[in-house]
C-alpha cells in the first residue's frame, strides 16, 4: 500500500507519493530470512515450510525472534512472510524465550548463531 508525505515549507506544499513503509519492512524480513538461512543451513523454502523436524522448527522460532526484535513488523506481518499464522508466532515467541530462560543448550547455540545478524 503506498502512501503520500505531505511536507509543509514556508509558502508551499510539497507532496511525496509512493512512500512504501510496508515494502521496506518486507525486504528487511526477506532480508533477516536469507541471512539466518545461510547460518543455520536450510533453504529459504524449507525455513518458511510445513516440516516439523525439530531442528528446522527451532531455526523458525530463531527466525521469528529476529523478527519481533529486529523489526517494528506486526505479528500478522511476519506470520505471512513464514506462510504461518499471527498465532504460530506468538507460540514461537514464547517456546524460544522460555528456552532461552531455561538454558537450553540447543537454544543458546542458535541464539549465538544470530545474536549479530542486523
Amino acid at each position: 500500500m503506498s502512501r503520500d508525505l505531505i511536507v509543509e515549507r514556508p509558502g508551499f506544499w510539497v507532496r511525496i507519493t509512493n512512500i512504501n513503509p510496508e515494502g521496506e519492512l518486507k525486504a528487511k524480513l526477506m532480508d533477516l530470512l536469507s541471512k539466518v538461512s545461510s547460518v543455520s543451513g536450510y533453504t529459504k523454502h524449507q525455513l518458511t515450510g510445513k516440516s516439523r523436524v525439530r531442528d528446522l522448527v527451532e531455526w523458525r522460532m530463531a527466525y521469528t525472534h529476529l523478527c519481533l526484535t529486529r523489526t517494528n513488523a506486526s505479528l500478522k506481518t511476519i506470520a505471512r512472510a513464514t506462510n504461518k499464522d499471527h498465532s504460530t508466532i506468538i507460540h514461537h515467541r514464547t517456546v524460544f524465550n522460555d528456552m532461552l530462560e531455561a538454558g537450553d543448550k540447543r537454544f543458546k547455540d542458535i541464539f549465538n548463531k544470530i545474536k549479530y545478524i542486523r
